[in-house]
C-alpha cells in the first residue's frame, strides 16, 4: 500500500518544475495562432455619439446663445480626430418633427466638408404604449426619422422598445447573511 506523498515531499518536488518547463517548454509563441493579416491596417473606427454633448445640446436648443449645436459637435469631432458622429435625432430644431431638407443636406454637406462620415442617429420613442392610437403615431415617428436617416447617409438609427418608461415596484429584501 502506497502512502500519500506528504506537504513536505511536494514542495521538494514542485521546486524542480520550473527548471522542467524551461527544458520543455508547453507552449510557445510560435504555436500561436498567427495575427490576421490585413492590408491597410485595423478598420476599426471611432464615432462620437451628440448625446455626449447633452447639456451643451440642450441648452442650444433652448436658447440659441447658449451652448453647442450639431455642427459645432462635428466641428468638435473633426478637431480630436473622430472618423464619424452620430448626430442624435433630439437635438436637432423642431424635434420631434423632422426637419426640412435643406436643413438635412446642409449638415450632411457640413461633416463631409470635414471629412466626418455620419454613424448613426436615434430617435426616442415609446412602442410600449396601451393606446393604439398613440402607439401608431410613436410608429410613424419612427418611419419619418428613418427618412431622415437615409437623406443623411447614416446606416443605423436607434430605436428605443420603450422599455424605460415601464415602472416595476422592486420589494423590499433583507440581505441574507451566509
Amino acid at each position: 500500500m502506497q502512502s500519500l506523498p506528504t506537504r513536505r515531499s511536494f514542495l521538494k518536488h514542485a521546486a524542480w518544475l520550473p527548471l522542467a518547463a524551461a527544458g520543455f517548454p508547453l507552449a510557445t509563441a510560435s504555436a500561436a495562432i498567427a495575427p490576421i493579416k490585413r492590408t491597410g491596417g485595423s478598420h476599426l473606427k471611432t464615432s462620437l455619439n451628440a448625446y455626449s454633448f447633452l447639456d451643451l445640446l440642450n441648452a442650444n436648443l433652448k436658447d440659441a446663445s447658449q451652448g453647442v449645436d450639431l455642427f459645432q459637435v462635428c466641428d468638435f469631432c473633426a478637431k480630436v480626430n473622430f472618423d464619424a458622429v452620430d448626430v442624435t435625432g433630439y437635438f436637432f430644431p423642431g424635434y420631434p418633427k423632422a426637419p426640412d431638407d435643406s436643413y438635412i443636406f446642409k449638415l450632411k454637406r457640413h461633416a463631409f466638408d470635414l471629412g466626418l462620415a455620419i454613424s448613426g442617429t436615434g430617435v426616442r420613442n415609446d412602442f410600449s404604449l396601451a393606446d393604439f392610437a398613440r402607439r401608431k403615431q410613436e410608429v410613424q415617428l419612427v418611419k419619418d426619422w428613418i427618412e431622415v436617416a437615409a437623406k443623411l447617409g447614416a446606416p443605423v438609427i436607434r430605436v428605443f422598445s420603450g422599455l424605460e418608461n415601464v415602472r416595476v415596484k422592486v420589494p423590499y429584501v433583507r440581505s441574507m447573511r451566509w
